[in-house]
């Protein structure tokens, strides 16, 4: 069976040597007018997709080597996506042989006891954001001179963070969980879905001496001060030591096959000691499809607005993002597509990077673009995936 890289960043699939100096080119950015806090900035490479979804025939493959010139890769990564996407039903679960198959979940008082939830602001992140854009204005085909404009953001449904070692580190320090714990987080933007005020983040949370966790915590403000959690526990890793090789998390929203029933929140986690994936799925009680518009991730404390400290290390990080991703976000990613004029199904339309502040967990990683007012990394996208990557370093 031929292996799987889709959605796993282009440039990892590239097999490009690493070249520190590519990225941050300012040769193939872009500046947006805006608040130089919140700097954004986008270079598109993309062509206009096919539909409101990108069609089949245009999901990212290995074939689609559109960031080789540009991209720093990182080399073969240790492991494909899995051909099958997790089962849209609530529960844990493991990847064997390409199969996935069912697990306990953590209890409520086992996550409690050893998963403290991530917690909201102060830290800031850069992000691939969906900003609100010009969909509909009078025209030929709409005369109407007293018909408004109609500005919109196109929805996410995926978003992934790769975290690469690429030198140290020496030694990794959470300030309240000890040595070697730290979290590999997903952030959604905060959302507001009717009365709901919500909030999702997909993590991997990893301490020594314990299983880790493959987590989903979904947020509701307006009622509850707790989240909702859901956790796959992996193996029990007594002896892992200093993390080192790739990392990744992915959180996505599957929508119904049939059209009818939840959609289900999903995380996916590889993380290279683990040697296999894990992933946990729950429902989108509080409605964040439809709503997502900006993603996060980022290597951080391990909960409770902890910080990770890291020496001599040198990491890569790598964000990505689709509007919709076979098979997992849907079952089929195939519409029509416009006659002529601006494709409004092309994310690239609306992708910029920016600066958002989420969650509390923070690292003592200095970015080496560094962070605002300095330009942020720039953005590529093709083919209804946005992406941005940069490195990191800590003394």
């Amino acid at each position: 069976m031929a292996k799987n890289w889709i959605g796993w960043p282009l440039a990892l699939i590239a097999g490009i040597t690493m070249a520190d100096s590519v990225i941050g080119s300012p040769a193939r950015t872009e500046s947006l007018p805006g608040n130089p806090a919140t700097s954004e900035r986008t270079a598109q490479t993309s062509s206009p997709s096919a539909g409101f979804r990108p069609p089949e025939s245009q999901v990212t493959s290995p074939e689609h080597d559109v960031m080789a010139s540009a991209d720093p890769a990182m080399g073969t990564p240790p492991t494909p996506m899995p051909e099958e996407a997790p089962p849209r039903k609530e529960g844990c679960y493991t990847n064997t042989g390409g199969k996935w198959r069912e697990i306990p979940c953590a209890s409520p008082a086992y996550i409690k006891k050893h998963y403290p939830p991530p917690a909201p602001p102060p830290a800031g992140l850069y992000s691939v954001k969906s900003n609100a854009r010009l969909i509909s204005a009078p025209n030929q085909k709409n005369p109407n001179p007293n018909a408004p404009p109609v500005f919109s953001a196109l929805p996410l449904d995926w978003g992934a963070v790769t975290i690469t070692f690429m030198s140290g580190p020496a030694s990794v320090t959470d300030t309240k969980f000890g040595s070697n714990a730290f979290s590999i987080q997903v952030n959604t933007n905060y959302y507001v879905n009717n009365v709901q005020k919500g909030w999702v983040q997909f993590t991997a949370q990893s301490k020594p001496g314990q299983p880790d966790g493959i987590c989903i915590w979904n947020w509701n403000f307006s009622h509850i001060a707790d989240p909702v959690p859901k956790c796959a526990s992996g193996v029990p890793i007594t002896t892992r030591g200093i993390p080192a090789g790739l990392a990744r998390v992915v959180g996505y929203i599957a929508q119904p096959a049939s059209g009818s029933g939840p959609a289900m929140l999903t995380v996916m986690a590889f993380l290279p000691w683990e040697k296999t994936w894990y992933s946990a799925v729950l429902p989108d009680i509080y409605g964040l499809s439809g709503v997502w518009t900006e993603v996060s991730g980022s290597i951080l404390g391990f909960g409770s607005g902890s910080e990770v400290n890291f020496t001599k290390a040198h990491i890569h990080t790598h964000l990505d993002a689709f509007t919709c991703l076979q098979p997992y976000t849907a079952v089929s990613c195939v519409t029509p597509a416009p006659a002529s004029g601006q494709n409004y199904a092309d994310l690239a339309y609306y992708a910029t990077v920016s600066f958002t502040n989420v969650t509390a967990e923070t690292n003592n990683l200095t970015p080496d673009i560094g962070y605002p007012p300095q330009p942020p990394p720039p953005l590529t996208c093709v083919q209804g995936q946005c992406e941005f990557w940069y490195n990191s370093t800590a003394p």
